[in-house]
C-alpha cells in the first residue's frame, strides 16, 4: 500500500503537467491566430461562416500585445445566415442572459471581409483573420476575438 500511495501521486501530478501543457499550447495556438496578418481559410468562407452559431472565447486588442494580453470575452453569440446575422451579446448586469439581440444584413466581399450593411451601404468591416470547421477569429476593429462553435439558439 505505502508503494501504491506515492505512484498515484505521481501519476496525479503527471495528469496535471499534460493538462497544463495542453492549456498552454491552446492559449498559445489562440494567440497566433489572433495575431495573423492575413487570412486564413481553410474552404469556401461563406459555407464554413454559416456552418452553425458561434461563440466568443477570448479577444485581444486589435493594438497586438503579447499572449499574457490575451482575455477571456464573454459569449456573445453570433450565427450567420444567408444575408443576415444574428448578434445576442451578453447583458453587462447579468451575465447568464442576454441583454441585447441584433440582426444585420451582411456580405463577404473578396477579401475575407464581413461587411456589415444598412440599407445597403457598408457600416462595419470585420476582417476574418481565421475559418475552418471549428473555429474563427475576426479583426472588429478594436478587438481581435476567437470563436467556436455553439449550439445555436433560434
Amino acid at each position: 500500500m505505502k508503494r501504491f500511495i506515492p505512484l498515484l501521486f505521481s501519476s496525479c501530478v503527471f495528469v496535471q503537467a499534460q493538462a497544463q501543457l495542453k492549456a498552454e499550447e491552446a492559449l498559445q495556438k489562440v494567440f497566433t491566430t489572433l495575431s495573423l496578418q492575413s487570412p486564413e481559410i481553410d474552404g469556401d468562407t461563406l459555407t464554413l461562416l454559416q456552418n452553425g452559431a458561434w461563440e466568443a472565447l477570448s479577444y485581444l486588442e486589435s493594438t497586438g500585445g503579447s499572449r499574457e494580453d490575451l482575455q477571456e470575452a464573454v459569449p456573445d453569440y453570433y450565427r450567420f445566415f444567408k444575408e443576415k446575422a444574428t448578434i445576442k451579446l451578453i447583458n453587462p448586469k447579468n451575465t447568464n442572459e442576454y441583454g441585447m439581440e441584433i440582426e444585420v444584413a451582411y456580405r463577404v466581399n473578396k477579401a475575407a471581409e464581413i461587411e456589415l450593411l444598412k440599407n445597403g451601404a457598408v457600416q462595419q468591416r470585420w476582417q476574418i483573420l481565421y475559418l475552418d470547421q471549428n473555429y474563427m477569429a475576426l479583426d472588429m476593429g478594436a478587438l481581435r476575438v476567437f470563436f467556436t462553435h455553439t449550439p445555436p439558439q433560434e
